[in-house]
């Protein structure tokens, strides 16, 4: 019997108090270096802002919007991220423990060299998303849309997927053993010419006749 994989899941004060400023919290912040904890920001825009190094804890990004905005080495715990936009963000060199994405559009975000652990992500876009030598360890992605994102030498520890998309996808030297992807769409995958990042991954029976074809073999119909 396989292993029930248990996440640690996000829980929030809801009386948490409500961000009236984000860009001036943002800035007092790194004036104090001080943490930015127990807070609800909500419908917050921020463009072209750079803030690297911080730590949020206990706080909800509801109804967001950040375009082209810098938050590297950041630390992330017991963080939700719900209803946000983020295109073309920078969230590289970061950690998130016990965070959640929902209904978050993250096409071209940076998440190279980050870490995951309890981390959900679900109901979210994320085309060209770039997950490049990224740790995940209990860690779950379902109904997203993972298309031409990179996984390329990433580590996955306890990880799931569930009815996504991961359409020319690329996971170029990341081991997919164990990763069960039979209720997903996997189509025009990127993995080395040998395929041995394939071997013990899960697949139907309609994705294992697409993958042999990355593996050069020809698949003979029945006359």
């Amino acid at each position: 019997m396989a292993k029930v994989m248990k996440i640690k899941r996000v829980q929030l004060d809801p009386s948490m108090e409500r961000c009236e400023n984000l860009r001036d919290t943002l800035r007092q912040s790194i004036e104090t270096e001080s943490d930015i904890m127990n807070l609800h920001v909500e419908k917050q825009n921020l463009e072209d802002e750079v803030f690297d190094n911080g730590y949020f804890e206990n706080v909800i990004f509801d109804q967001c919007t950040f375009s082209k905005v810098t938050m590297e080495r950041c630390s992330f715990r017991n963080v939700r991220f719900e209803s946000c936009a983020f295109p073309n963000c920078d969230f590289s060199h970061s950690w998130f423990h016990q965070c959640e994405f929902t209904g978050t559009q993250l096409v071209g975000v940076n998440f190279g060299s980050s870490n995951f652990v309890d981390f959900i992500l679900q109901k979210s876009a994320l085309r060209y998303a770039n997950f490049t030598s990224a740790r995940f360890d209990r860690s779950s992605i379902s109904d997203c849309d993972l298309t031409d994102a990179f996984f390329a030498e990433c580590t996955l520890g306890s990880f799931k997927v569930d009815q996504s998309r991961f359409v020319r996808t690329e996971f170029f030297h990341t081991p997919l053993k164990n990763v069960d992807f039979s209720t997903s769409e996997l189509e025009g995958i990127c993995v080395s010419e040998q395929g041995e990042e394939l071997k013990g991954a899960v697949v139907n029976a309609f994705q294992a006749i697409e993958l042999s074809k990355l593996l050069g073999l020809v698949v003979k119909e029945d006359a």
